[in-house]
C-alpha cells in the first residue's frame, strides 16, 4: 500500500484492512479520510482509524456493524463521520454513535428505524447535523423520538410522504432547520403542522405537490424556506 502521508485522494479502491494498515491510513494528512470500498470492519481498526486527526472519516461502504466497531467509531474525533452505506442499526449500535461528538453523523442508507433506534440517535451529542436522509416512512412515534434531538439540523430527505399526526411530532423538533427535500406532497393537515415549526428553516423540493390550503399554510411559515445545501459523502 502507498504511504497515505503522501497520497491526496481518496482510498476508495481499498476493500480490506488491517490493524497495520489501519495505522498507516489513520496518519494520513488530508482533511477527509475516504474508505467507501470498506465493506466490513472489526473493532481494532476501526479504533485506529477513528484516530484519524483531521475533518472527514468516509466509510460508506459498510453496509453493517458491529455494537463494538460503532463505539471503536464513535471516537473519532473529527468533525464529520459518514457512515451512508449502513442498511440497518441495533439499538445498542445506534446508542454507541450516538455519542460522537462531531458536528455531522451521517446515516444515509438507513431506510427505516425501529422506535428504540431512533430514541438512541436523537440523543446524538454532536451540536449540529444529524442525517438520516434515506429513511422512507416515519410513525409518528418515530417523529416524537427523532423530534427529541438538541442539535441544529435534522435531515430527512428520504421521506416522500408524512401523516399529520408525524408532522405535528416532528415540529417539536427545537433545532433551526428540519429538511424534508424528499416530500412529494403534503396533505393540507400535515403543511399545517409544518407551518407551526419553530426553527428557522424548513426546507423542501419546491417542486411539491400543494393543495391550495397547503400552499397558504406553508406560506404562513414566518421564517425561510428554501433548497437545502447537499452534504458531502
Amino acid at each position: 500500500m502507498n504511504d497515505p502521508a503522501n497520497e491526496f485522494d481518496s482510498f476508495d479502491e481499498i476493500t480490506s484492512i488491517d490493524q497495520a494498515e489501519a495505522a498507516a491510513l489513520a496518519s494520513f494528512k488530508g482533511d477527509i479520510l475516504s474508505l467507501n470500498g470498506l465493506t466490513s470492519l472489526s473493532e481494532e481498526p476501526a479504533r485506529t482509524l477513528a484516530s484519524f486527526r483531521r475533518t472527514y472519516l468516509c466509510l460508506n461502504g459498510l453496509k453493517d456493524i458491529s455494537d463494538d466497531t460503532a463505539k471503536a467509531l464513535a471516537s473519532f474525533s473529527g468533525d464529520r463521520l459518514c457512515l451512508n452505506g449502513l442498511t440497518s442499526l441495533s439499538e445498542e449500535a445506534a446508542k454507541a454513535l450516538a455519542s460522537f461528538k462531531g458536528n455531522l453523523l451521517a446515516l444515509n442508507g438507513l431506510t427505516s428505524l425501529s422506535e428504540e433506534a431512533a430514541k438512541a440517535l436523537a440523543s446524538f451529542k454532536g451540536e449540529h447535523h444529524l442525517s438520516l436522509g434515506g429513511l422512507r416512512s416515519l410513525s409518528e412515534d418515530g417523529a416524537k423520538a427523532l423530534a427529541s434531538f438538541k442539535g441544529d439540523t435534522l435531515s430527512l430527505d428520504g421521506l416522500t410522504s408524512l401523516s399529520e399526526e408525524a408532522a405535528k411530532a416532528l415540529v417539536s423538533f427545537k433545532g433551526e432547520c428540519l429538511s424534508l427535500m424528499g416530500l412529494t406532497s403534503f396533505t393540507d393537515g400535515a403543511a399545517k403542522a409544518l407551518a407551526s415549526f419553530k426553527g428557522e428553516y424548513l426546507f423542501f423540493n419546491p417542486r411539491t405537490n400543494l393543495s391550495e390550503v397547503a400552499a397558504k399554510a406553508l406560506a404562513s411559515f414566518k421564517a425561510s424556506m428554501e433548497a437545502a445545501d447537499a452534504e458531502p459523502d
